[in-house]
This record gives C-alpha cells, structure tokens and sequence, in this order.
C-alpha cells in the first residue's frame, strides 16, 4: 500500500468541547502539474474515544468553505485513495495503537451547490476507497449515512454501534 510522507505537526490540548487536537501534515503530489500540496489531516478527540477527523489542503485552510473545495475543481488533481489510506494508516498507527477504544468518525463535507441530504458525494468517495482495506486492519464501519458520516471501529471493540451512536449524536448537539 502506498503512502504519502508524513509527519506530527502539534497536539494542543483542552478546546473546548474537544479534549485534544492533533494535526498531521502529508505530503501529496499532484498527478497534473509539478506542485507537492501539504494536507492538514486533524483529529478531533471528544470524550474518551471518538475522534472526529478533518483532512484539507493547507493551501484552503483561511477559507470558510475549505471543506465544500475539491481539489481537483482547482487544478489539483491529486490521488484520492492515497490520500485517504494514509490517513486511515496515520489514524491506526498512530492513534488507536496507543489508544484502542478509539473511533474514527469520518463526516463528508457537502460541495458547494450539493444538496444537503444523505450522504454527501465525498462521504460515499470515502467510504468506497476505504471498503477494501478494513478488514486487513481489522477494522468494521459502523454508517450513519443520515447524518453524513461512518466510523471506522476494531472489529473486537468493546463499544457497541448504540454507544457509538449516542455518543456522536451527543457532539453533534453541541455543535
């Protein structure tokens, strides 16, 4: 499996209602012209296991809208299914080994003019390119396509999709 370079660029702590934030900056070169855009993918974790994720190109990070902007609307054609392995490989790796209750919860922005209903276009791209790789990290999706999102769990977790639910449900109040 490929993976584009990586590396930790800070944790910060207690932003409330989050207990922490850790952001990871890729590497991703463009497949259509010589630039090497860098990819912020943040983690969000709220309470004591689920970690809502954001992945954007820094380039957008000043713009409201940032998540609604594809790339490749803007000349950036980039390898999608590297993007998102690597962050799937960075969240297993470097989050759920040292905390294995971990639930990555993964949410599709919807794209500007897309009808906010469902699953949004991005989510369902999401969801396709990680359907294949799961089960090598034994890992299940639990979806909630009615609120545009999936979690990706171990497949042992002790937590059940009811907790899982609750518990994201419980965010998206306060949000």
């Amino acid at each position: 499996m490929q993976l584009f370079e990586y590396y930790l660029e800070q944790t910060t702590y207690n932003n409330h209602p989050f207990d922490k934030c850790i952001d990871y900056v890729l590497y991703v070169p463009c497949e259509n012209r010589p630039d090497v855009l860098e990819y912020v993918f943040r983690s969000y974790k709220y309470g004591d296991w689920l970690y809502i994720t954001d992945i954007f190109p820094r380039i957008f990070a000043d713009d409201s809208n940032c998540f609604k902007r594809f790339t490749s609307h803007e000349g950036y054609l980039v390898n999608m299914r590297c993007l998102a392995l690597t962050c799937l490989h960075i969240f297993v790796q470097e989050i759920m080994a040292l905390e294995p209750l971990s639930v990555l919860v993964i949410s599709g922005s919807y794209e500007i003019g897309e009808k906010e209903q469902g699953a949004s276009r991005k989510l369902k791209v999401y969801r396709y390119l990680f359907r294949s790789v799961l089960h090598k990290f034994n890992l299940r999706v639990f979806e909630m396509l009615d609120s545009n999102a999936f979690m990706i769990v171990k497949e042992n977790s002790p937590l059940t999709d009811a907790e899982i639910k609750t518990k994201y449900l419980e965010f998206k109040k306060i949000r």
